[in-house]
């Protein structure tokens, strides 16, 4: 669907530029031009139906395909497999509110995004987090890669695993009872 939407868009915008380029040269050049314009354009008026009709169909199809693909592009990406039993194909969206549950496993963690994409049929996870002052980042998040890892594995059996990314976007002084997905209470008011 993406190349025939290509194909349609070049082909219309290609007729709209020439037809566009064709009034403005004629326009432009003033004198007897316009009216040389109009008797050849009603010399070939089976011609300029025909192209004015590809026009109009042209657009049609660029307009059905952009739907189209738009609509194919919003929450229905999967990572597709086959198994003896016929082929099978897991939600990214899925996988990522699967993996979202794992923010409050870690100490340090004060948020956590997971992001998925299928990569030639491979799971690829980047895990953006938002972590506490006074984590060591090496070794945590080693244990982030290695138990994001592990929840995909035995908690959706999917074995096709990239190494896993971690971003640490930002690091923050924050409270100790500060975990992912949650704020610090509030401070008690002054009596």
């Amino acid at each position: 669907m993406k190349a025939l939407h290509a194909l349609a868009a070049f082909l219309l915008m290609a007729i709209v530029t020439a037809g566009g380029a064709g009034l403005a040269w004629v326009a432009l050049r003033g004198g007897a031009s316009w009216s040389n314009a109009l008797a050849i354009l009603e010399e070939q008026r089976p011609v300029v139906g025909a192209v004015g009709i590809a026009g109009v169909a042209l657009g049609g199809v660029w307009a059905v395909s952009l739907v189209a693909t738009l609509r194919r592009g919003r929450g229905r990406r999967y990572l597709a497999f086959e198994n003896p039993g016929g082929d099978v194909e897991v939600s990214l969206d899925a996988v990522r509110d699967f993996l979202s549950g794992m923010g409050t496993e870690f100490d340090g963690l004060v948020r956590f995004h997971p992001e998925v994409r299928a990569v030639g049929g491979e799971l690829a996870v980047t895990a953006v987090c938002e972590v506490r002052a006074g984590c060591a980042i090496p070794e945590w998040s080693q244990q982030v890669q290695e138990r994001i890892r592990e929840r995909i594995v035995t908690g959706i059996g999917i074995a096709s695993v990239r190494p896993v990314r971690v971003v640490v976007r930002q690091i923050v002084e924050a409270s100790p009872g500060r975990r992912a997905g949650r704020s610090a209470p509030p401070p008690e008011p002054p009596v």
